[in-house]
């Protein structure tokens, strides 16, 4: 059953921990670039001698490999630049597509998903951390299980929240938004952490 969601977030870190937590994002997502780098190149290898057709046909056809995350992502890349005219060993631009590459004064850290696509936008300026999920179906379900969103939510449950710290995330769906109910259909909270974050007011926030 589809269910179109989002969901957004406004979370004041802790100024320890602000550094930590963008070398943990910034270590995940480069190490995840190489390894799919290398995971691409390792399936196509074999596949080179290929004409575009015959590389197309192939990658169409065949199962996806198990193993990790960063190889499946590695075997959607090759499956993407299979429309390409010619038969080209893949690049580092386009492992951006999957794992961007970051550096230690990056701000954003894109939260992809196995097929590519940007689930999440993870955003760390000073002390804030920006989340946000733009509506789609299943949006919200779909960005917390990318690996990056998994990581950062791991990080946010074991920091210590000192007064004037923390945030919490607000979020509507399709039929939680239609509910004609006593107090239906506004956006709720999703997630707490620290002090901020159990403030029972929750003031509008623009979507």
């Amino acid at each position: 059953m589809s269910c179109y969601e989002w969901e957004t977030a406004r979370i004041t870190l802790p100024a320890a921990s602000v550094a930590p937590l963008k070398r943990t994002l910034c270590n995940y997502l480069n190490t995840t670039h190489s390894e799919v780098y290398q995971l691409a190149l390792e399936l196509h290898r074999p596949l080179a001698k290929l004409t575009p057709v015959e590389y197309r046909n192939h990658l169409r056809s065949a199962a996806e490999p198990g193993g990790t995350d960063a190889r499946t992502m590695a075997f959607e890349l090759l499956r993407h630049k299979s429309h390409q005219l010619a038969v080209r060993r893949p690049t580092h631009s386009e492992v951006d597509r999957w794992a961007p590459r970051v550096t230690s004064r990056s701000v954003n850290f894109p939260a992809m998903d196995l097929q590519g696509c940007e689930a999440a936008a993870i955003e760390i300026v000073g002390r804030e951390l920006n989340w946000n999920v733009e509506e789609n179906n299943h949006a919200v379900e779909n960005a917390h299980e990318t690996p990056l969103a998994q990581i950062l939510f791991a990080e946010l449950g074991q920091m210590e929240w000192p007064e004037g710290t923390g945030g919490y995330g607000v979020g509507n769906n399709e039929y939680h938004g239609d509910s004609g109910g006593l107090g239906g259909g506004g956006n709720y909270k999703t997630f707490a952490y620290g002090p901020l974050g159990i403030s029972e007011a929750m003031p509008q926030l623009q979507h």
